[in-house]
């Protein structure tokens, strides 16, 4: 083969590859390929309880002053990049979504940084050898984390808490257990239990409550909640998350979770990121 034809067939090569990831990074019926946000940069937490910097992802609005934080917790399996890019562009693109409906004014201007906590369920806990990662992750979250992402991006302002899968957990339940810190929480296909099985029984260990649990006290009685899953989701999740929503109605409150097409994944995230925000930030 001469080199111009090699030449020739290489460039044939790339350019079919940079059309098939622009496919691929194409949100559902959007038309547009999904690249990293503008507004989105990376920064770190100073950990001394985990002996390393944690990374983070934060969207700043600079359209107007922000008025909230929102602060996200990842599934398990990912990391702080879950939420806005991902690896690849394979992400929810949270902030691509909020930077749009921040310039349509459809929610007010808010800051969003999405934290790495490893496959921890947020909780401090004993070393074990079964796929989770374990040590003083709680004690990182409640001491380090949220107070330094608070002082640096949301001082002054009213603090949300979001989360899908795993995360969707570690924000209920910080949410509810600190209803007068946190102003606000959204789940997506939160991962907890009606009953949890044994082998997440290190979740509960030192007086830490199931959600359940917390709001059939009354924690979310006032607090703005949104709830999401996909139809072909886990059952588990369904059913405890339809389980939370039928335990703040028998105490007055409406919240239906939003249900929309898929499963247990990053394409139902996507769809239910815009609600979410909406819920939690729209401005009328």
């Amino acid at each position: 083969m001469t080199q111009r034809r090699l030449a020739a067939v290489c460039l044939v090569a790339v350019v079919a590859a940079v059309a098939a990831l622009s496919i691929w990074l194409t949100t559902a019926g959007s038309g547009s390929p999904i690249v990293a946000d503008a507004w989105t940069t990376s920064a770190t937490i100073t950990s001394s309880v985990l002996g390393r910097d944690m990374p983070v992802e934060v969207f700043v609005p600079q359209t107007e002053q922000p008025t909230a934080l929102l602060v996200l917790f990842h599934g398990r399996g990912g990391d702080q990049r879950q939420w806005m890019e991902g690896i690849l562009g394979d992400g929810v693109h949270v902030d691509t979504l909020a930077h749009g409906l921040i310039d349509q004014h459809r929610i007010r201007p808010i800051t969003i940084v999405s934290v790495a906590i490893d496959d921890s369920y947020g909780v401090d806990s004993a070393a074990a050898n079964d796929g989770y990662a374990h040590g003083p992750y709680g004690t990182y979250v409640e001491t380090e984390l949220l107070p330094a992402v608070i002082e640096r991006w949301g001082a002054g302002r009213p603090v949300y808490l979001g989360g899908l899968s795993m995360g969707g957990y570690v924000a209920l339940r910080l949410a509810f257990e600190q209803p007068d810190r946190f102003a606000g929480v959204g789940a997506l296909s939160p991962a907890f239990w009606v009953q949890p099985p044994a082998d997440r029984a290190w979740m509960y260990e030192g007086g830490r409550s199931n959600p359940l649990t917390l709001a059939k006290a009354g924690a979310a009685d006032q607090m703005p909640l949104f709830l999401g899953y996909g139809t072909t989701d886990y059952d588990w999740v369904q059913s405890a998350t339809a389980q939370l929503s039928q335990t703040l109605a028998d105490r007055g409150r409406e919240i239906q979770p939003t249900v929309v097409s898929g499963g247990h994944e990053t394409a139902t995230w996507r769809a239910l990121a815009e609600p979410m925000l909406l819920g939690l930030f729209g401005s009328g």
